[in-house]
């Protein structure tokens, strides 16, 4: 039997991407001679990221036709028309055995060549409000993956939904706390705050977290890695500037416009500071990892606040909106986690029990399921 192929699609974010390069793993785990192709947008944050996983790479064009003018839905229409058509050529070269796609809008081009040439779709959704690429193909998908059974309200009637959870690279589940922080250069028994606001953009984190570092950091053991992404690295750098701390000079702050080590960051945390996407948010519950969120106030539906209050109602992370976020706040939150290791445990065992770490796998055996491919472990598929 030829080896299964599987195209991969979806950008814009991490967290469109990372989950898609982790079922990948996940799948390759289950067929090792398993073949993909990645595509997605040139211009996106999946160029780069593909690429660094070791996996082939493909370019469509692709606009948003949703949320803006006139001229940029004209726009939008006329690269989805053209990212088709180049889609239509690496569907036909790599005769893909299905496509799945984890959304954003340059997925769309290649779920309608996919359809367009007969080809098994799985689709992914990491919230519990569906994107519009996600929601428009659901009825001809043959699996939309689903992080909780709450999530079934938002699809149309007729979607195959099954409710796996999100699922979580295997360098964060296997990553080890004092092997973190010695490949990080941390020192033992220092207090290790993690902050970073996602790809979707964290000023308001940055705004406020960063007069709470400059008083955090008289305490002898605070750490901070804070992590701003490129496009906001010069205006964090600025911000410190203005309260007196030349990030360069001071040892105890690492300012990173983008940390590949991550699995290796959340392992040596003990308290995170970070917006509530759906990644992070099972990346945090699959480490245990105590966690202030601050919900991206402009995410469609609104679903970031809803992924954050699904932990905290379990009570393993504080959530804050971000028009709350005054820095008094913050520092209070931070201090009184630091400060309170017995807090921070039973915050993480609610954490671990929310965690669904199989997740990566039971997608991957159902991605294979739609492939018309068995896969070639023991024992039956986990449900």
């Amino acid at each position: 039997m030829s080896s299964v192929r599987i195209l991969l699609t979806g950008g814009g974010t991490g967290g469109h991407i990372y989950p898609a390069l982790t079922i990948a793993d996940e799948i390759r785990r289950l067929e090792p001679e398993a073949e993909f192709l990645y595509v997605g947008s040139e211009r996106g944050l999946e160029a780069d990221l593909v690429r660094r996983a070791g996996l082939p790479f493909a370019g469509v064009s692709a606009g948003a036709l949703v949320g803006i003018g006139l001229r940029g839905r004209l726009r939008g229409l006329w690269r989805t028309g053209l990212g088709t058509l180049q889609a239509l050529g690496h569907v036909r070269r790599f005769r893909p055995h299905a496509v799945l796609a984890t959304g954003g809008f340059v997925s769309g081009p290649v779920l309608a060549a996919a359809w367009m040439l007969r080809v098994p779709i799985a689709l992914w959704e990491g919230n519990a409000f569906p994107g519009v690429t996600v929601r428009l193909f659901s009825r001809i998908a043959g699996v939309v993956f689903i992080p909780y059974p709450e999530a079934r309200r938002h699809f149309p009637p007729g979607a195959r939904l099954v409710a796996f959870g999100n699922p979580v690279r295997r360098a964060v589940l296997e990553a080890q706390r004092e092997p973190a922080r010695e490949a990080l250069g941390l020192p033992a028994g220092a207090e290790v705050v993690l902050a970073f606001g996602g790809s979707q953009g964290g000023r308001g984190i940055h705004q406020a977290l960063v007069p709470v570092a400059a008083r955090l950091l008289e305490r002898p053991r605070f750490h901070l890695i804070h992590v701003t992404g490129a496009r906001q690295l010069d205006e964090v750098d600025a911000l410190y500037r203005s309260v007196g701390l030349a990030p360069e000079d001071e040892p105890r702050l690492r300012l990173l416009p983008y940390l590949h080590e991550m699995p290796l960051a959340l392992a040596a945390a003990d308290v995170a500071v970070t917006r509530a996407g759906a990644t992070t948010m099972a990346e945090i519950a699959a480490r245990g990892l105590p966690a202030v969120v601050i919900p991206f106030p402009h995410a469609t539906h609104g679903h970031q606040e809803h992924n954050a209050r699904a932990l905290a109602r379990r009570g393993g992370v504080l959530m804050f909106r971000e028009a709350e976020l005054a820095p008094e706040r913050l520092y209070r939150a931070l201090t009184e986690l630091l400060d309170d290791p017995a807090r921070r445990d039973r915050m993480a065992r609610a954490l671990r029990a929310a965690a669904m770490p199989d997740a990566g796998e039971r997608i991957a055996r159902r991605v294979l399921e739609v492939a018309g491919r068995g896969v070639r472990t023991s024992g039956p598929a986990p449900e």
